[in-house]
């Protein structure tokens, strides 16, 4: 997300907000906090009124509405775009799998954002051919009796081998 959007964001759900406060929320630096603020304040995108002298309440003005709004909009789409990357990648690999021959899949990682849009291109994948998917929490609870795929989506670097593709990876092993 734009650090100025976050910014933003972070001080229309708590306007009286300090420096501090706002930098530990956000995980920027003080210094880069200081710079936005400024910067958004110097272009009549937020104006600060003191509440005692070392304690200001930000308050987002309609120039800063209408920036905010820019923003976030850049941000949406920009993430439909990357979600529909995602998703083109699970079907690639469930697609690739099922022409091998393989029609269990296990899904292995934190039940997150991915794991959904994975789960659905599962879902979708299923309903067009005989395959089955289940969710596991170890390595363990693979049937290896049966040809199968776990897939993974984690930020680590996990190689793909023959029976775990990371969703996230390529086929040549390098990040899309």
């Amino acid at each position: 997300m734009d650090k100025t959007l976050r910014i933003m964001l972070t001080i229309e759900e708590i306007p009286d907000i300090s420096q501090r406060q706002l930098a530990k929320r956000t995980g920027y630096s003080l210094g880069t906090v200081n710079g936005l603020l400024q910067k958004l304040i110097d272009n009549n995108h937020i104006v600060s009124r003191a509440i005692t002298p070392n304690h200001y309440i930000y308050e987002i003005t309609s120039t800063g509405d209408l920036l905010k709004a820019h923003l976030l909009y850049d941000f949406i789409v920009d993430g439909y775009e990357v979600i529909g990357k995602v998703r083109t990648q699970a079907k690639k690999v469930i697609e690739e799998s099922v022409r091998q021959g393989v029609f269990m899949f296990y899904l292995y990682g934190e039940e997150d954002a991915l794991f959904k849009l994975i789960k659905m291109s599962l879902i979708e994948y299923k309903r067009r051919a005989a395959i089955d998917y289940e969710t596991i929490e170890s390595i363990d609870q693979v049937d290896a009796s049966i040809s199968h795929r776990v897939l993974v989506w984690n930020k680590e670097t996990v190689e793909s081998d023959r029976y775990v593709v990371n969703v996230l990876l390529n086929h040549s092993g390098r990040a899309n």
